[in-house]
This record gives C-alpha cells, sequence and structure tokens, in this order.
C-alpha cells in the first residue's frame, strides 16, 4: 500500500499555472509563499546584502498591494 509519487512540476510549469490563476487565488498563492519563505529562510532582517533587502521590500509591496 504505497504512496504513489507524483513528478513535481518543473519551475516553468508551476509558473504557468500560477500565472492562469485568478487575481483573487493568485494574491492568496503569494501571501502563503511568503509565509512559506519567511518560515523556511526568517525575516527580512536576517537578509545579508542591500540588494536582499530592496528585493525584500519590493516583494512586501507586490504581495501587500495585491
Amino acid at each position: 500500500m504505497g504512496k504513489t509519487m507524483t513528478k513535481q512540476p518543473a519551475y516553468e510549469e508551476a509558473l504557468a499555472l500560477a500565472t492562469a490563476l485568478p487575481h483573487e487565488q493568485l494574491a492568496q498563492l503569494v501571501v502563503v509563499l511568503s509565509e512559506l519563505l519567511q518560515k523556511r529562510y526568517g525575516p527580512w532582517t536576517a537578509l545579508q546584502s542591500v540588494d536582499e533587502v530592496r528585493d525584500y521590500l519590493e516583494w512586501t509591496r507586490f504581495r501587500d498591494s495585491h
């Protein structure tokens, strides 16, 4: 009774599926992914370079605007 392993979609496939979502669902996905990244990699204060901080701030602005 083993589980059947399903093939993980490639990045391009996942991106295509995500961009096809209605805006509301895409915004929900952004929030969930943001929380996942924060849990996995820590808060923005752990970022090491100015570029990383800038990218993080741009990301949160985008996320919060949707």
